[in-house]
Protein backbone atom coordinates (compact mmCIF):
# COMPACT_ATOMS: atom_id res chain seq x y z
CA UNK A 1 0.00 0.00 0.00
CA UNK A 2 1.04 3.83 -0.70
CA UNK A 3 1.98 6.06 1.77
CA UNK A 4 0.44 8.92 3.02
CA UNK A 5 1.77 12.16 1.34
CA UNK A 6 1.72 15.47 3.02
CA UNK A 7 0.74 17.56 -0.55
CA UNK A 8 -0.04 21.12 1.91
CA UNK A 9 0.09 22.10 5.18
CA UNK A 10 -1.49 19.49 7.15
CA UNK A 11 -3.14 17.75 4.92
CA UNK A 12 -2.24 14.30 4.12
CA UNK A 13 -3.39 12.25 0.35
CA UNK A 14 -3.06 8.70 0.04
CA UNK A 15 -3.52 6.75 -3.44
CA UNK A 16 -4.35 3.23 -3.11
CA UNK A 17 -3.56 1.25 -6.24
CA UNK A 18 -2.23 4.29 -8.41
CA UNK A 19 -2.20 2.51 -12.50
CA UNK A 20 -5.45 0.59 -11.47
CA UNK A 21 -8.00 1.85 -9.83
CA UNK A 22 -5.92 4.88 -8.04
CA UNK A 23 -8.64 5.88 -5.47
CA UNK A 24 -7.58 8.89 -3.20
CA UNK A 25 -8.33 9.30 0.57
CA UNK A 26 -7.44 11.96 2.21
CA UNK A 27 -6.16 13.25 5.79
CA UNK A 28 -6.51 16.69 7.52
CA UNK A 29 -4.71 17.00 10.63
CA UNK A 30 -6.30 19.31 13.66
CA UNK A 31 -4.78 20.24 17.08
CA UNK A 32 -7.04 17.43 18.52
CA UNK A 33 -7.33 14.81 15.91
CA UNK A 34 -7.73 14.23 12.17
CA UNK A 35 -11.00 14.05 9.87
CA UNK A 36 -10.89 11.78 7.09
CA UNK A 37 -12.21 12.64 3.47
CA UNK A 38 -13.20 9.66 1.76
CA UNK A 39 -12.51 6.07 3.15
CA UNK A 40 -11.32 4.00 0.80
CA UNK A 41 -13.26 0.42 -1.16
CA UNK A 42 -12.47 -2.49 1.47
CA UNK A 43 -12.49 -2.85 5.23
CA UNK A 44 -9.18 -4.60 5.48
CA UNK A 45 -8.07 -1.94 2.34
CA UNK A 46 -8.92 0.64 4.90
CA UNK A 47 -7.42 -0.54 7.95
CA UNK A 48 -4.36 -0.55 6.44
CA UNK A 49 -4.49 2.98 5.70
CA UNK A 50 -5.72 4.00 8.98
CA UNK A 51 -2.70 1.93 10.73
CA UNK A 52 -0.65 4.07 8.95
CA UNK A 53 -2.20 7.09 9.79
CA UNK A 54 -2.13 6.45 13.00
CA UNK A 55 1.95 5.31 13.26
CA UNK A 56 2.40 8.97 11.73
CA UNK A 57 0.66 11.17 13.52
CA UNK A 58 -0.55 9.29 16.91
CA UNK A 59 -3.97 11.35 16.66
CA UNK A 60 -7.63 9.50 16.54
CA UNK A 61 -10.06 9.96 13.45
CA UNK A 62 -12.50 11.94 14.97
CA UNK A 63 -14.54 13.10 11.71
CA UNK A 64 -15.36 11.21 8.41
CA UNK A 65 -16.49 13.50 5.22
CA UNK A 66 -17.69 11.51 2.28
CA UNK A 67 -17.84 13.50 -1.12
CA UNK A 68 -19.99 11.09 -2.86
CA UNK A 69 -21.36 7.43 -2.02
CA UNK A 70 -19.47 5.14 -4.60
CA UNK A 71 -18.46 1.95 -3.06
CA UNK A 72 -14.58 2.63 -3.66
CA UNK A 73 -15.01 5.85 -1.14
CA UNK A 74 -16.84 4.76 1.27
CA UNK A 75 -16.87 0.74 1.89
CA UNK A 76 -14.00 1.57 4.17
CA UNK A 77 -15.80 3.59 6.85
CA UNK A 78 -15.71 1.28 9.74
CA UNK A 79 -11.98 0.41 9.59
CA UNK A 80 -11.35 3.98 11.03
CA UNK A 81 -12.59 3.32 14.09
CA UNK A 82 -10.53 2.47 17.24
CA UNK A 83 -11.71 0.72 20.37
CA UNK A 84 -10.63 3.56 22.43
CA UNK A 85 -11.76 6.56 20.62
CA UNK A 86 -15.02 4.93 19.24
CA UNK A 87 -16.14 6.01 15.87
CA UNK A 88 -15.86 9.17 14.17
CA UNK A 89 -18.87 11.53 13.24
CA UNK A 90 -19.57 11.46 9.54
CA UNK A 91 -20.61 14.19 7.03
CA UNK A 92 -21.99 13.44 3.95
CA UNK A 93 -24.31 15.12 1.27
CA UNK A 94 -27.92 14.99 2.14
CA UNK A 95 -29.16 12.52 -0.63
CA UNK A 96 -26.08 10.28 0.46
CA UNK A 97 -28.37 7.73 2.10
CA UNK A 98 -30.75 8.02 -0.79
CA UNK A 99 -27.60 6.83 -3.09
CA UNK A 100 -26.77 4.29 -0.63
CA UNK A 101 -30.30 2.74 -0.51
CA UNK A 102 -30.82 3.00 -4.40
CA UNK A 103 -27.41 2.28 -5.82
CA UNK A 104 -24.67 0.41 -3.14
CA UNK A 105 -26.96 -1.58 -1.29
CA UNK A 106 -27.38 -4.06 -5.17
CA UNK A 107 -23.56 -3.12 -5.65
CA UNK A 108 -22.99 -4.74 -2.11
CA UNK A 109 -25.13 -7.47 -2.78
CA UNK A 110 -23.79 -8.29 -5.99
CA UNK A 111 -20.38 -8.24 -4.81
CA UNK A 112 -21.06 -10.79 -1.82
CA UNK A 113 -22.72 -12.95 -4.56
CA UNK A 114 -19.64 -13.66 -6.72
CA UNK A 115 -21.32 -11.30 -9.45
CA UNK A 116 -17.88 -8.70 -9.91
CA UNK A 117 -14.86 -9.27 -10.23
CA UNK A 118 -13.41 -8.83 -7.03
CA UNK A 119 -10.48 -9.02 -6.41
CA UNK A 120 -10.79 -10.85 -3.10
CA UNK A 121 -14.46 -12.36 -3.30
CA UNK A 122 -14.82 -11.71 0.68
CA UNK A 123 -13.38 -7.99 0.52
CA UNK A 124 -17.21 -6.78 1.41
CA UNK A 125 -18.34 -9.13 3.92
CA UNK A 126 -17.37 -6.99 6.55
CA UNK A 127 -19.14 -3.76 4.92
CA UNK A 128 -21.82 -1.89 6.48
CA UNK A 129 -23.67 0.92 4.91
CA UNK A 130 -24.64 4.42 7.16
CA UNK A 131 -25.68 7.30 6.36
CA UNK A 132 -24.16 10.26 7.87
CA UNK A 133 -24.70 11.46 11.14
CA UNK A 134 -24.98 15.25 10.47
CA UNK A 135 -26.63 15.67 6.56
CA UNK A 136 -24.90 19.01 4.59
CA UNK A 137 -27.88 20.04 2.93
CA UNK A 138 -25.74 23.87 1.93
CA UNK A 139 -22.75 25.65 2.65
CA UNK A 140 -21.60 24.16 6.07
CA UNK A 141 -18.26 24.94 8.33
CA UNK A 142 -17.22 22.30 10.98
CA UNK A 143 -14.33 21.82 13.18
CA UNK A 144 -14.24 18.46 14.56
CA UNK A 145 -10.55 18.09 15.02
CA UNK A 146 -10.30 22.13 15.98
CA UNK A 147 -9.25 22.54 12.09
CA UNK A 148 -11.85 24.68 10.14
CA UNK A 149 -13.45 22.89 7.26
CA UNK A 150 -15.97 24.24 4.79
CA UNK A 151 -17.93 21.77 3.64
CA UNK A 152 -20.16 22.62 0.00
CA UNK A 153 -22.78 20.06 -1.01
CA UNK A 154 -23.36 20.42 -4.97
CA UNK A 155 -25.93 20.38 -7.30
CA UNK A 156 -26.17 16.66 -9.08
CA UNK A 157 -23.02 16.20 -11.66
CA UNK A 158 -20.76 12.99 -11.07
CA UNK A 159 -23.75 11.83 -8.73
CA UNK A 160 -26.84 12.96 -7.11
CA UNK A 161 -25.18 13.65 -3.96
CA UNK A 162 -21.60 15.19 -4.69
CA UNK A 163 -20.13 17.04 -2.02
CA UNK A 164 -16.37 19.12 -1.99
CA UNK A 165 -14.13 19.85 0.98
CA UNK A 166 -12.35 23.01 1.32
CA UNK A 167 -9.45 23.35 3.89
CA UNK A 168 -9.36 27.35 3.92
CA UNK A 169 -6.19 27.63 5.98
CA UNK A 170 -4.54 25.14 3.32
CA UNK A 171 -5.84 26.29 0.10
CA UNK A 172 -6.90 22.75 -0.54
CA UNK A 173 -9.75 21.38 -1.93
CA UNK A 174 -10.58 17.73 -1.85
CA UNK A 175 -13.03 17.08 -4.99
CA UNK A 176 -13.92 13.03 -5.30
CA UNK A 177 -14.89 12.96 -8.28
CA UNK A 178 -16.46 15.59 -9.72
CA UNK A 179 -12.40 15.88 -10.56
CA UNK A 180 -11.10 13.42 -12.03
CA UNK A 181 -7.03 12.84 -12.86
CA UNK A 182 -5.68 9.69 -13.88
CA UNK A 183 -8.82 8.62 -15.94
CA UNK A 184 -11.73 10.63 -17.81
CA UNK A 185 -14.71 11.81 -15.77
CA UNK A 186 -16.84 8.37 -15.26
CA UNK A 187 -20.34 9.47 -16.13
CA UNK A 188 -23.03 6.94 -14.51
CA UNK A 189 -26.58 6.18 -13.87
CA UNK A 190 -27.32 9.44 -11.89
CA UNK A 191 -24.97 11.50 -13.39
CA UNK A 192 -26.16 15.02 -14.84
CA UNK A 193 -23.40 15.81 -17.83
CA UNK A 194 -24.76 19.52 -17.78
CA UNK A 195 -25.49 20.18 -14.12
CA UNK A 196 -21.48 18.42 -13.88
CA UNK A 197 -20.19 21.36 -16.79
CA UNK A 198 -21.43 24.87 -14.46
CA UNK A 199 -20.53 22.72 -10.71
CA UNK A 200 -16.52 22.37 -12.41
CA UNK A 201 -16.58 25.78 -14.05
CA UNK A 202 -17.96 27.72 -10.51
CA UNK A 203 -15.41 25.49 -8.62
CA UNK A 204 -12.91 26.63 -10.82
CA UNK A 205 -13.72 30.15 -10.56
CA UNK A 206 -14.18 30.25 -6.40
CA UNK A 207 -10.25 28.32 -6.26
CA UNK A 208 -7.35 30.32 -4.81
CA UNK A 209 -5.12 30.72 -7.77
CA UNK A 210 -2.29 28.34 -6.05
CA UNK A 211 -5.17 25.85 -4.43
CA UNK A 212 -4.16 22.70 -3.98
CA UNK A 213 -7.00 19.96 -5.54
CA UNK A 214 -7.28 16.61 -4.37
CA UNK A 215 -9.07 14.39 -7.29
CA UNK A 216 -11.38 11.27 -6.47
CA UNK A 217 -8.71 9.41 -8.49
CA UNK A 218 -5.22 10.36 -9.60
CA UNK A 219 -2.58 13.08 -8.32
CA UNK A 220 -3.45 16.76 -7.02
CA UNK A 221 -4.17 19.00 -9.61
CA UNK A 222 -4.48 23.12 -9.70
CA UNK A 223 -7.63 25.12 -10.43
CA UNK A 224 -6.31 25.28 -13.80
CA UNK A 225 -6.88 21.73 -14.55
CA UNK A 226 -9.64 21.88 -12.90
CA UNK A 227 -11.03 24.86 -14.75
CA UNK A 228 -9.92 22.77 -18.49
CA UNK A 229 -11.69 19.60 -17.46
CA UNK A 230 -15.02 22.32 -16.97
CA UNK A 231 -14.45 23.32 -20.09
CA UNK A 232 -13.95 19.75 -21.82
CA UNK A 233 -17.59 19.13 -20.05
CA UNK A 234 -19.36 21.96 -21.36
CA UNK A 235 -18.28 21.17 -24.94
CA UNK A 236 -19.90 17.53 -24.28
CA UNK A 237 -22.66 18.97 -22.62
CA UNK A 238 -23.00 21.76 -25.60
CA UNK A 239 -22.76 18.99 -28.32
CA UNK A 240 -25.37 16.64 -26.51
CA UNK A 241 -27.59 19.26 -26.40
CA UNK A 242 -27.59 20.56 -29.80
CA UNK A 243 -28.16 16.95 -30.24
CA UNK A 244 -30.96 16.80 -28.51
CA UNK A 245 -32.36 20.03 -29.95
CA UNK A 246 -32.17 18.92 -33.79
CA UNK A 247 -33.64 15.36 -32.80
CA UNK A 248 -30.48 13.24 -33.63
CA UNK A 249 -28.84 10.48 -32.37
CA UNK A 250 -25.48 11.74 -30.37
CA UNK A 251 -23.11 9.21 -32.68
CA UNK A 252 -21.35 12.15 -35.13
CA UNK A 253 -20.87 14.16 -31.79
CA UNK A 254 -19.14 11.44 -29.70
CA UNK A 255 -16.61 11.08 -32.44
CA UNK A 256 -15.60 14.59 -32.58
CA UNK A 257 -15.68 14.99 -28.76
CA UNK A 258 -13.68 11.89 -28.66
CA UNK A 259 -10.84 13.74 -31.05
CA UNK A 260 -11.30 16.89 -29.35
CA UNK A 261 -10.98 15.58 -24.93
CA UNK A 262 -9.27 12.17 -25.97
CA UNK A 263 -11.90 10.52 -23.91
CA UNK A 264 -12.73 6.66 -24.95
CA UNK A 265 -16.00 6.62 -27.47
CA UNK A 266 -17.36 4.67 -24.31
CA UNK A 267 -16.87 7.36 -21.73
CA UNK A 268 -18.78 9.51 -24.34
CA UNK A 269 -21.67 7.07 -25.18
CA UNK A 270 -22.31 6.97 -21.37
CA UNK A 271 -22.22 10.49 -20.76
CA UNK A 272 -24.90 10.13 -23.74
CA UNK A 273 -27.16 7.74 -21.94
CA UNK A 274 -26.71 10.05 -18.34
CA UNK A 275 -27.41 13.41 -20.36
CA UNK A 276 -30.97 11.63 -22.45
CA UNK A 277 -31.76 10.19 -18.86
CA UNK A 278 -31.12 13.88 -17.15
CA UNK A 279 -33.10 15.30 -19.82
CA UNK A 280 -35.44 12.79 -20.39
CA UNK A 281 -35.30 14.19 -23.86
CA UNK A 282 -37.37 12.40 -26.95
CA UNK A 283 -34.21 10.91 -28.67
CA UNK A 284 -32.73 8.35 -27.17
CA UNK A 285 -28.38 7.96 -27.42
CA UNK A 286 -26.97 5.07 -29.89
Amino acid sequence: MASWVEVADGVLVLRHAPGAIDVTSTAVLGPTGVVVVDTLGTPAVASRAHARLLARTGLPVVGIVHTHAHHDHTFGATSFATPEHGRATTYAHHRFAEHLERHEEAELAAGRAGDLALDDPTAWDDVTLVGPDVPVTGTTTIRPAGRELVLHPLPTAHTTCDLVVHVPDAATWVVGDVVEESAAPSFEVDSDPVGWAAVVTALAAQMEPRAVVVPGHGACVDPGFVAAQGRELTALAAALEDCRLRGVGAGPSIASLREATGWHAGTLRAAARAFWSAADGPVAPP
